[in-house]
């Protein structure tokens, strides 16, 4: 090799990464020759297995933990690429527990060790390749892998954009060009247009759960359903036996793309499957036909893609066969029916992405050059705000940037705090996906925003989302020209998110509000029938509000006041003082008044400060009662009134903030006051900008 990539020394480097579910490559670009160069891992190869292997104190990685799942031994993890981006642990060892994450660090490592003793140098910087429909979650979580690893990412790519680098750079003639890019775990296609070094993505469309292992997957299914056929037992409820399988069928599915038919051998539970341990006897034809499904399932991307674009078969010039699984003649000849394009095969097609990265990573390098490469991509997926309609009736994914927009690139959209709201939070979750429903799409990320000004007069925010480079998503927001600090929060799990698919109305916090919160409960004997209810509803709504920024007091009043618990943000007291509570223990009547202890209990508190005040009875002394509410709100309190039975509406208005009174049969509608979702408002966006690469 001559001389790599972009030194910013003189022992520095800048390499491509194609991070595969099933195998890995590195490659480097020779700036003598012009072309980008696969690196050989420490056993002399081009591609490292994506396999990792416990066994006792050693942990084997690429080639020998490979061998290690071949024979049966160890703890085996593998294609744990499909689920990067998922925070609860997919595998464990000896008590420790790993994420896909987790993994990918440790494969990462390793591939830039072998980089650095074959080349001799340091690994500066790498160009990571991605599947093109990865998420922000899980481009963000390959993006920490390298960083665990050492590895200073200069860019995230998709890994058919980057196929299509390697295949357009230096090549004259312009071209559109369709990449099918079939790896070992994941399926994406890409409408690309080329013109030498000049490369545009003008849409992809992919699955991280489709690839090569899908057909490793229908060979074992095939070996085992007659196994068990003839022997009466199954090898796939032995893990070690099919940790052999899946490495003996990635191995017969290699043959079957070079022979008519194959024997496939298996021994299990110490019996020798076929004719006298002859093994099975598997046709090409066989296969291509119990995998037909795949191919058509690949083939629905394909067309969905072309939809979007507006674009038909004869408008590609050729459809380029990128991953090692595209190899299978089923494959090529499949690509081949769908379109009149001319279908290319390379020889490098397992290793096309690394290379292309690897021309991306010089292309961003500081290494002088004679003219700089056009490149740009685009998002893979639409990426919306949730929020309420704006008749309030449900949650929807409200678009701001649509799919296939050039990144880097900038939307906004205004959103408006309920009247009555007076939160000082409110949650942004950003959603990746095409429809409007948002449980049809993925959850990336959640994000808390505050230091608005909100007096409960609907107040607006303005909300941006920008797609970075990396494809990643950040997000700011203003209020009047101010800008507001955005704290991002863990993504929530898929069993938290249910509530999307109800009414906003139904919505319960679970943010913690930056405030002091008194609740009032009446004691008095008329609330006998509805303080269990009572009860249950605060001790719910209290879980829900408190934390480090929360602080709840409880008071009990009747004939006399009785401060339960003072400000706190432990929960554990609070469920204990609401159990203490109990009719008749504060006199029989409504005579006193809780406002004046709530103020003094507020005194002092940071942030929104509110009394809730929950009585069913008719309160002696109303006007001093309504006086001290009025220093409450002069103050800066806000008192919420809700009433049952034979609570007088009339009272409640008097004493409560604006129009925070209501006759309720329950605490349901307490939790809406709350929301801290912001709705969807009615005008128009600002639009969507585009920004420069």
């Amino acid at each position: 090799m001559g001389e790599g990539s972009g030194s910013a020394g003189k022992g520095d480097v800048r390499i491509g990464i194609d991070l595969g579910t099933t195998y890995c490559a590195v490659a480097v670009f020779d700036a003598i020759t012009s072309k980008a160069d696969i690196v050989p891992n420490g056993l002399g190869k081009e591609m490292t297995p994506s396999v990792i292997c416990f066994d006792g104190g050693e942990t084997a990685i690429g080639d020998s933990a490979k061998e290690m799942q071949s024979e049966g031994r160890g703890a085996v993890a593998a294609f744990f690429k499909r689920h990067m981006g998922e925070t609860d642990p997919i595998f464990e060892y000896m008590g420790k527990q790993y994420t896909a994450e987790d993994l990918s660090a440790i494969l990462l490592r390793r591939l830039v060790e072998d980089t650095e003793k074959s080349l001799g140098r340091h690994v500066a910087g790498a160009v990571v390749t991605v599947p093109a429909y990865f998420n922000d979650i899980q481009r963000r979580a390959t993006i920490r892998a390298a960083g665990a690893a050492g590895i200073s990412v200069m860019k995230i790519v998709n890994e058919p954009t980057a196929a299509a680098v390697h295949y357009g750079y230096n090549h004259a003639g312009k071209k559109r060009l369709l990449v099918y890019d079939l790896g070992g775990g994941t399926f994406d296609a890409s409408v690309v247009d080329a013109d030498g070094d000049d490369i545009s993505v003008l849409g992809t469309k992919g699955m991280h759960t489709l690839g090569g292992k899908d057909w490793d997957d229908i060979l074992i299914n095939m070996v085992c359903n007659r196994f068990q056929q003839q022997f009466d037992m199954d090898p796939r409820s032995d893990g070690a036996e099919l940790e052999k399988l899946s490495v003996l069928c990635e191995d017969y599915k290699k043959m079957l793309t070079d022979e008519e038919s194959i024997s496939a051998r298996i021994e299990c539970f110490g019996k020798s499957g076929g004719e006298n341990g002859s093994g099975y006897t598997i046709t090409r034809s066989e296969f291509e036909t119990e995998s037909r499904w795949l191919l058509e399932e690949t083939g629905d991307i394909v067309n969905e893609l072309l939809k979007d674009l507006g674009l038909k078969p004869s408008d590609i010039d050729d459809a380029i066969l990128v991953g090692g699984s595209s190899r299978m003649p089923m494959v090529r000849d499949y690509v081949a029916s769908m379109g009149p394009w001319k279908v290319v095969v390379r020889r490098d097609a397992e290793t096309a992405v690394a290379k292309g990265a690897a021309v991306l990573a010089d292309m961003y390098s500081e290494r002088p050059r004679s003219s700089v490469p056009n490149f740009s991509e685009v998002t893979s997926h639409s990426l919306g705000v949730l929020a309420a309609d704006p008749e309030g009736n449900r949650y929807v994914n409200d678009v701001v940037i649509p799919i296939y927009s050039n990144i880097p690139c900038t939307g906004r959209r205004s959103l408006r705090i309920e009247p009555k709201n007076r939160t000082d939070v409110i949650e942004v979750y950003t959603l990746q996906g095409e429809s409007d429903i948002p449980l049809d799409c993925a959850v990336t990320a959640r994000y808390e925003i505050r230091g608005f000004e909100n007096y409960g007069d609907s107040a607006v925010i303005d909300l941006e989302y920008s797609y970075s480079k990396e494809g990643t998503v950040q997000v700011s927001a203003m209020q009047n020209d101010k800008r507001l600090v955005v704290t991002p929060r863990p993504a929530p799990a898929a069993d938290e998110i249910g509530w999307m698919g109800e009414a906003p109305g139904n919505r319960t916090v679970d943010v913690p509000i930056d405030s002091g919160i008194v609740i009032c409960i009446d004691l008095s004997r008329s609330m006998e029938g509805n303080l269990q209810e009572v009860k249950e509803a605060v001790r719910d709504f209290v879980n829900k509000v408190t934390g480090p920024r929360t602080r709840v007091g409880l008071v009990g009043f009747a004939d006399r006041v009785r401060t339960y618990i003072e400000m706190s943000s432990n929960t554990a007291p609070i469920s204990s003082a609401l159990a203490d509570m109990k009719i008749g223990k504060l006199g029989r009547g409504t005579d006193a008044s809780p406002l004046p202890v709530a103020e003094d209990m507020l005194f002092g508190t940071e942030g929104s400060r509110t009394v809730i005040i929950l009585t069913d009875g008719r309160w002696g002394h109303r006007d001093r009662a309504v006086e001290e509410a009025e220093e409450c709100r002069s103050n800066g309190i806000r008192v919420l009134a809700i009433g049952f039975g034979e609570s007088d509406l009339s009272f409640l208005k008097q004493i409560a903030s604006l129009s925070d009174a209501e006759k309720l049969a329950s605490l349901g509608d307490l939790r809406r006051r709350f929301s801290t979702i912001a709705t969807q408002m009615a005008a128009d966006s600002d639009g969507l900008r585009e920004e420069a690469s």
